[in-house]
């Protein structure tokens, strides 16, 4: 033999392949046919065996094992013992499935005395086939999953693109509204500024007119009370301890009012409604002129020929109850800031720290801030 043309044993165990499925061979997995004649490999697959029954051959079972073309040459009435069975679940390895090789048909001569394998198993000519009708397959089935996934998908995302669309269009109605929202929130604030100022001016000019309406009266206080009294002449003989005297007809009304706190064990004022306001301011002129004068024995109810524990009388005038309060406000930030004097000239309060300072005028709740 040429050296040249001789092929070397590891270049033929490269190119050597199945003679069932044309598969390139793996010679630890291969089985080749003990026959002289024959000698052909065959993955071990493709003679029936499975992974578990190839590996519990012993050496001496691959030495004498036959390949189906030569089982299928011997005559019909020969020893068949040993022919393949095919197993239940045989696994082709590199994915084919030859579950169904067992033995291959009967042989025929190509004239030259050598046998043509013709097995059940797929043959070349064969497999692109069977590949090809499997890829069809999977192709179309593939093709539905895909379609069927996809028109989901579509579906999903036109569904997400509808509500999209629907939030875009409501967050533009909110930014809508949220603007006018804005603007009349804006607008309200402005008109009700203009309403406070303008419910403080009415309150301002409601207080005046009710405290104009009082500037003929006076208010006594912690006057003892009785079932039988007679108030008229409780007044005149007040004003005639004042030195300040008044008659009967100068009363037009007197009556005592409702305690602010009906608990209180105070006896209830006496409102005095006189003629002009010239005798109201001369009284008050007069109790305070008296009370100066006598320091130690103030205006008091023994002074009006009232018996028992002498008791204090307070004489000033009637104030509106807006007047009232701000008048109760401002004698507790005098306390405070201790300032010396704080009184009451028609319907005005006015406080001063001392006989130096100036007098302050306090018109409303803001005006208490004034006194430092």
């Amino acid at each position: 033999m040429d050296k040249n043309s001789a092929t070397s044993p590891a270049t033929a165990a490269k190119t050597k392949s199945c003679e069932c499925c044309r598969s390139p061979l793996v010679p630890k997995w291969s089985l080749v046919c003990c026959t002289p004649s024959c000698r052909r490999e065959y993955r071990h697959s493709c003679a029936g065996l499975t992974d578990e029954a190839y590996k519990k051959l012993s050496a001496l079972s691959k030495s004498k094992w036959i390949c189906p073309a030569c089982k299928c040459a011997r005559p019909k009435g020969g020893d068949n013992n040993n022919t393949p069975i095919r197993p239940a679940n045989a696994i082709a390895v590199g994915g084919l499935d030859t579950s169904n090789v067992n033995t291959l048909p009967r042989g025929k001569s190509d004239g030259n005395g050598e046998l043509i394998v013709t097995a059940n198993c797929d043959s070349p000519s064969s497999l692109p086939s069977w590949y090809q009708s499997l890829e069809e397959s999977l192709s179309t089935r593939l093709r539905v999953m895909l379609k069927s996934e996809l028109t989901e998908i579509k579906l999903s995302n036109d569904e997400i693109l509808k509500n999209i669309c629907f939030l875009n269009e409501k967050y533009d109605e909110i930014q809508v509204q949220l603007t006018f929202n804005n603007d009349e929130i804006g607008r309200l604030k402005k008109e009700n500024e203009n309403l406070k100022s303008t419910i403080a001016d009415l309150s301002s000019r409601m207080s005046r007119v009710e405290q104009h309406s009082r500037e003929c009266n006076l208010e006594l206080s912690c006057i003892p009370e009785f079932k039988n009294e007679n108030l008229t002449s409780t007044v005149v003989q007040l004003a005639s301890v004042v030195s300040c005297p008044i008659a009967d007809t100068d009363i037009v009304t007197c009556k005592r009012v409702a305690k602010v706190n009906p608990s209180s064990e105070r006896p209830r004022n006496v409102i005095v409604k006189l003629r002009t306001t010239d005798q109201r301011d001369g009284i008050l002129a007069a109790v305070t002129s008296f009370n100066k004068a006598n320091p130690k024995d103030k205006l008091n109810s023994g002074h009006l020929g009232i018996g028992g524990t002498k008791s204090p009388v307070y004489v000033s005038e009637h104030l509106s109850p807006s007047t009232k309060y701000l008048h109760a406000a401002a004698r507790k930030a005098v306390r405070e800031k201790l300032y010396k004097y704080i009184w009451v000239r028609n319907g005005l309060i006015m406080v001063r720290k001392d006989d130096t300072a100036p007098a302050l005028k306090i018109r409303d709740v803001n005006d208490i801030q004034k006194i430092q």
